[in-house]
């Protein structure tokens, strides 16, 4: 790492910034997980989660990123760059480097088109004047020094008389304290992408500030205006989320909420009820959930009748077939595994054409790409998932494991479950995943005139910085929140371990 976290949290969150708190860059599109994540891996590509404006919508935003990222990667250098470029139905998903972010992603934002109503000569004659500023320091620190029509900000020192025009002379209104603010942030972090060494960033030091508005100069050098063209005049982006990573949470539960007394005394059957695990995964053959476990699966061919998992679906293969990458200024279905190439053709040729009407994805169509089929035996047969996690949480809500030395049963041991896989076989997953499943619960239970599932678990922790985030409003809430609204229950891991730890920081969250 090139920057520590506590740098960069010294970048983002200044500590000369008490009258102001340290939330400012919620102003900003950008938040700071994200800044953080640029900062201590830099020169990388990282996965974003981007939230379109309220007025505009998902395929705007991802058009006009289509747009900038094909012009982007046809100028000359631009050949090893490579980004990808997928939706589902609340966000756009962009795999992105630290100067994609500021010169692609940043120009389509309202925070942008608020803050820069001008040319992007303006703006470099803006910098060049702040770069020369004997209070740089204070303007890039200070949040009581706000620059003013009379500061000396607003005109170059170097003008040789009042009468002549500096040819760095520029507009007052473009130096607020806002875009002060990102100047620093910006600057800092951008130095830092392509050091070969441990770099050293002290936001009071002047020469490093410097370094900063020069930085700030080079990304935006001969940056492309957004445009809207066909689209309407307002930009489309509202925030940047980092796409979080996912692990596996749990907990014993079943004795802790009582569920074994209530079966006791209510003797409630739960057959006709069918719920989602969206985990690592569940083993279909495992005798917890069959339908009898004395049944011996057979060696080949469909164990649908035999097991109370209805259907295994693996999500990780989402992002891939939806996505596209793009570079040297075309774009291109993105490449993928073990799906066949009259599927994978498929899926492109529909996706483009729903993505400009307007209209969500096509589910029907990529459940086929995405389902496990229950067939033993063969070349495709059936393989139960490497990560047992996944087992472990369906065995609390539905195991029926009598004949074993030590019987294990689940909360609803005649359940019904659709098994959703989000992790892969090391256990590891993103929040764009996790957010596609529980749109597809949503789609399920739309479009069959009936409940298919009444209910989703979610045995899963994310990295979450508290200070990130208002309460209950990062994309998986929100998407869950969509959910209860539509009728299907969700219980979700709210923090098995307690709070992570008191101090700033990526582990200041609820485990």
């Amino acid at each position: 790492m090139f920057l520590s976290e506590s740098q960069v949290l010294e970048i983002v969150y200044p500590k000369t910034a008490g009258l102001r708190g340290q939330r400012f860059t919620q102003d900003t599109p950008v938040l700071p997980d994200v800044w953080i994540l640029f900062g201590t891996d830099p020169g990388k590509f990282h996965d974003l989660l981007l939230t379109p404006h309220n007025l505009s919508s998902v395929e705007k935003l991802f058009c006009a990123l289509k747009t900038r990222t094909e012009r982007e990667t046809a100028g000359a250098g631009n050949a090893e760059r490579q980004f990808k470029l997928s939706y589902n139905e609340t966000h756009v998903l962009f795999t992105t480097d630290y100067a994609g972010l500021i010169r692609i992603v940043l120009p389509v934002s309202f925070w942008w088109a608020r803050q820069f109503q001008v040319g992007p000569g303006d703006l470099n004659a803006a910098l060049d004047v702040l770069h020369e500023q004997t209070d740089l320091v204070e303007l890039l620190t200070d949040p009581t020094k706000i620059p003013t029509a009379k500061s000396p900000t607003a005109k170059s020192p170097k003008a040789k008389s009042p009468k002549a025009k500096s040819p760095k002379e520029a507009k007052p209104s473009l130096l607020t304290q806002s875009v002060l603010d990102m100047v620093r942030i910006v600057g800092c972090i951008g130095m830092a992408q392509d050091q070969v060494s441990p770099l050293e960033v002290n936001v009071n030091d002047r020469t490093a500030l410097q370094r900063a508005v020069r930085c700030i100069q080079q990304l935006l050098e001969n940056l492309e205006p957004f445009t809207p063209e066909a689209l309407p005049a307002q930009p489309p982006l509202w925030n940047v989320f980092s796409d979080r990573d996912v692990r596996g949470a749990i907990y014993r539960s079943r004795l802790a909420v009582k569920a074994d007394a209530a079966v006791k005394v209510f003797e409630l059957p739960a057959k006709d009820i069918c719920w989602a695990v969206i985990d690592s995964g569940i083993d279909a053959t495992h005798p917890a959930f069959l339908v009898d476990e004395t049944t011996v699966l057979p060696e080949e061919g469909s164990f649908d009748h035999l097991t109370r998992v209805e259907k295994t679906l693996d999500f990780t293969r989402l992002l891939d077939l939806t996505s596209i990458t793009i570079a040297g200024g075309a774009s291109a279905p993105s490449a993928i595994k073990g799906i066949s190439k009259k599927q994978r053709t498929a899926i492109a040729r529909d996706l483009t054409p729903r993505l400009l009407k307007g209209q969500p994805l096509d589910w029907n169509l990529l459940e086929t790409a995405l389902v496990i089929p229950h067939i033993q035996g063969g070349k495709n047969g059936y393989e139960p998932p490497v990560v047992d996690h996944g087992t472990h949480v369906a065995g609390i809500l539905a195991a029926n494991w009598k004949t074993n030395k030590t019987p294990l049963v689940g909360m609803c041991p005649d359940i019904r479950l659709y098994d959703l896989r989000v992790t892969d076989a090391f256990g590891h997953g993103k929040e764009s995943v996790i957010l596609a499943a529980l749109q597809y619960t949503r789609f399920l239970n739309a479009n069959k005139g009936r409940m298919v599932l009444h209910g989703v678990n979610l045995s899963l922790s994310l990295l979450h910085n508290v200070k990130s985030f208002a309460c209950g409003r990062t994309p998986v809430c929100d998407e869950a929140n969509r959910l209860v609204g539509s009728g299907i229950v969700v219980v979700a891991a709210a923090g098995n371990s307690g709070m992570g730890d008191h101090s700033l920081g990526m582990a200041n969250d609820y485990r």
